[in-house]
């Protein structure tokens, strides 16, 4: 695995994520971590201030159709201490799951946007340098694939 591929794993992204204790008004560097990350995938990134909240908008490339995903990364005080088990600061797994401040409401989600975003750039960027003879194979591949998923009634788009 290399280190690019290292950097983009979900998991990894969320808990680096929870850390930042980015409770309303101050994200703590939050989004400058995801402006990071975005632009080193080749994103254009955007700030923006509605009152005293900031906010970001990354693109990508300048022609359509355009994918968007939407997010906060905010998240409401964690409340007293005692309440949790551990700092909901510091992402911790206990019974194989993930636990932290906004670990479900969105960070978890922006964490997989950003992991799956990855992948699918590398994917067309492999797509790309393939011969008309590798994609008429994919194609088969892919086409007799997706006929035994939809036999099976298990395939989601």
């Amino acid at each position: 695995m290399n280190v690019m591929e290292h950097t983009f794993k979900s998991v990894d992204i969320l808990k680096d994520l929870i850390a930042f204790p980015s409770v309303t008004p101050d994200d703590f560097g939050c989004q400058a971590y995801l402006i990071r990350k975005l632009e080193s995938l080749g994103f254009k990134t955007e700030n923006m201030k509605f009152k005293d909240i900031n906010n970001f908008w990354a693109t990508f490339g300048s022609v359509g159709p355009i994918f968007i995903f939407a997010g906060h990364t905010d998240v409401v005080p964690p409340g007293l201490d005692v309440n949790w088990q551990s700092n909901p600061f510091k992402a911790e797994v206990r019974d194989n799951k993930l636990f932290g401040r906004g670990a479900s409401d969105m960070k978890g989600s922006i964490a997989a946007m950003l992991s799956a975003t990855k992948r699918f750039l590398n994917l067309v960027q492999n797509l790309r340098s393939l011969k008309p003879s590798d994609l008429r194979e994919l194609n088969v591949e892919i086409g007799s694939k997706f006929r035994k998923f939809k036999r099976k009634k298990s395939f989601i788009f």
